[in-house]
């Protein structure tokens, strides 16, 4: 399977929600470090049936975060839970969440939206008495689907119609 890892900028925005809200998406003003990173397996794997090609693989879409954070915020994020949450002493959740990122003004058709994807259950959390703390979350998505979309990455002004409701800005 073929694999695109476009490395990406520090964004100047990200907004959360809900996936299965149509709630305005939540600011999430903590600050991030090292940009985020954005890996796309596309299913190319195919096997030869008796009557045609079939796929065996899925297609699939991973973004990391990174935060100069172990805030609230955060907590609920990398723990699957609702950004609503405001203890952090959370259950860990299965909610899927709807990510806004939005790019420096420099890259206008930079901006990335991910209708549903959810957090990766393994929180990281780096604590050194000479580097600040870090938290790193990790968001994957996929589908047996290869022609579905999981992400869009376009222009705010081409992106608001497809955000739609939950639009933030």
């Amino acid at each position: 399977m073929p694999i695109i890892t476009p490395t990406v900028f520090p964004f100047s925005a990200l907004y959360v929600g809900d996936a299965t809200s149509s709630a305005v998406l939540t600011s999430i003003p903590e600050l991030r470090t090292e940009g985020a990173l954005i890996s796309e397996n596309t299913p190319s794997d195919f096997i030869q049936t008796l009557k045609n090609r079939a796929q065996s693989g899925n297609h699939e879409v991973t973004l990391v975060l990174n935060f100069y954070s172990d805030q609230i915020n955060t907590v609920n994020l990398s723990r699957g839970a609702s950004i609503a949450n405001t203890s952090p002493n959370v259950v860990p959740g299965q909610n899927q969440y709807s990510v806004l990122l939005v790019a420096p003004a420099t890259y206008p058709n930079s901006n990335f939206y991910f209708p549903a994807i959810s957090t990766i259950h393994e929180r990281k959390v780096n604590y050194n008495k000479d580097k600040a703390t870090i938290t790193q979350i990790t968001f994957s998505i996929e589908d047996r689907d290869v022609n579905t979309i999981l992400y869009y990455q376009d222009s705010l002004a081409n992106l608001q119609s497809i955000v739609a409701s939950k639009w933030p800005l």
